[in-house]
């Protein structure tokens, strides 16, 4: 998993795309493509299925009230998840242990002349910004679904002016999972409660 953005980052390059913020707008969507299919859809369908398996096995029209019931679960995994994320980009964000090594690898490799010393020294490091938001988006996806449920009538009073805000922004494909996860999320819920008699 610690290989897909770099391979993500070439075949952007293969693709003929000219400029380096290009490059990381398009690891940005397939990189939270990625992520949000494999770290969040995947592992809330899986554990949803398993502990509704049993019960499947006997009726399969009642799929959707059984997931709906069984897909909060998977809650304590996405917890841990979350606060795991965050101790580990805290620690890594205070140690950064590779670039210093780096750095005095590159001091005593490449700091021949006095210029090279100086770009070595003062020359900033470049942000991943293409790897850095997909993580804290998947994030922010995981707290808005796993927080309180939204009415139908509230999506859709909010989902216009979310598209209208992000489609303008070049990441259509990023934030439509934003848009269409909650959509999901709400059926089930609806599908998980009980009728009621007017």
């Amino acid at each position: 998993m610690a290989l897909l953005p770099i391979v993500l980052r070439l075949l952007a390059r293969f693709e003929g795309i000219p400029k380096r913020t290009d490059i990381e707008l398009s690891l940005m969507s397939r990189y939270f493509i990625f992520q949000v299919i494999h770290s969040f859809l995947i592992v809330s369908l899986s554990s949803g299925i398993i502990a509704a398996l049993p019960d499947l096995a006997g009726n399969l029209s009642l799929a959707p009230t059984l997931l709906a019931r069984n897909l909060p679960l998977a809650s304590n995994f996405f917890l841990t998840f979350i606060i795991l994320q965050g101790l580990t980009a805290t620690a890594s964000g205070l140690l950064t242990l590779v670039p210093l090594i780096v750095y005095y690898v590159k001091l005593i490799l490449l700091g021949s002349t006095p210029r090279s010393i100086f770009t070595i020294k003062y020359t900033m490091r470049n942000v991943s910004w293409g790897t850095l938001f997909p993580i804290t988006t998947l994030l922010v996806v995981i707290c808005r679904l796993l927080s309180c449920p939204c009415s139908p009538t509230e999506l859709t009073a909010f989902s216009p002016r979310i598209h209208a805000t992000l489609s303008h922004h070049k990441w259509p494909g990023v934030f439509h999972v934003l848009l269409v996860l909650p959509s999901v999320e709400v059926s089930l819920h609806m599908a998980a409660r009980p009728a009621t008699i007017q």
